[in-house]
């Protein structure tokens, strides 16, 4: 669904389209885990929430931790699987595990 839909795809990148795209859309699962809620909530339409996913940051790993007391470093995991540039994210699930 649009909501859990990496930047690259939002952008039609097809060519982009690997892994990592699975792995972006597994950290936003743990965001909303972290948060009780998604990050988009408040974003009312499928075109406004692409927009908003590739010009925009989710939440900070800082607003992670003191708002909703995550770890910080399950919020820098979150924030790496989190990035825009799918070359700066986790390439595989077992990485992701490596990391966790």
């Amino acid at each position: 669904t649009v909501d859990y839909m990496a930047p690259e795809q939002c952008m039609g990148e097809e060519g982009r389209v690997d892994a990592r795209t699975d792995t972006y859309a597994l950290c936003v699962l743990f965001c909303e885990l972290v948060t009780l809620h998604y990050y988009l909530r408040t974003v009312p339409t499928a075109v406004a929430r692409l927009t908003t996913i590739v010009t925009e940051e989710p939440l900070s790993a800082l607003q992670m931790h003191h708002k909703y007391g995550a770890p910080p470093e399950l919020t820098n995991f979150i924030r790496r699987g989190l990035n825009k540039d799918p070359e700066q994210r986790y390439r595989t699930a077992d990485e992701m595990v490596d990391a966790l």
